[in-house]
């Protein structure tokens, strides 16, 4: 509960400063990342590859992705907390094609006292549909 509330409070900061057609893109994008991310939590590996945006479908086979989150993840464990830390709206992303892009950061504890910081990039493909683009986890020490 309090992760959404965080959420809430630092994107209606964030919404202020953005018209209202680009904050209700954004919260758009933000959604397809959060629910995103509950298939990564809950190991649905093969339904969060069908929810990536095309263009990592052309660059990494389902299986290959299955393969990586099952390994990142067993080496991590179940995830213990998510704490939203930035979102930002951008054109561009190093190593990406241009677009529209929301670059999101939450500080991750998971069960094998493993402190993260997890990067997920969505991407608006078409029209306003938001899928997810890249996914990064930075461990800390």
């Amino acid at each position: 509960m309090r992760f959404v509330l965080s959420i809430l409070s630092v994107l209606s900061i964030f919404f202020v400063s953005l018209g209202s057609a680009q904050a209700e893109s954004v919260a758009k994008a933000h959604e397809a990342a959060k629910s995103w991310l509950v298939l990564q939590d809950d190991g649905d590996y093969a339904r969060s590859w069908a929810q990536l945006s095309d263009h990592v479908h052309e660059t990494i086979s389902k299986r290959k992705w299955e393969e990586g989150s099952v390994s990142a993840r067993a080496r991590l464990g179940k995830l213990v907390s998510r704490r939203f830390k930035s979102a930002e709206f951008t054109h561009k992303v190093p190593g990406l094609p241009d677009g529209d892009y929301l670059v999101l950061q939450y500080e991750s504890q998971f069960e094998n006292k493993i402190r993260a910081l997890e990067t997920v990039v969505p991407f608006r493909e078409n029209s306003d549909s938001w899928r997810v683009m890249a996914y990064f986890i930075k461990l800390k020490t």
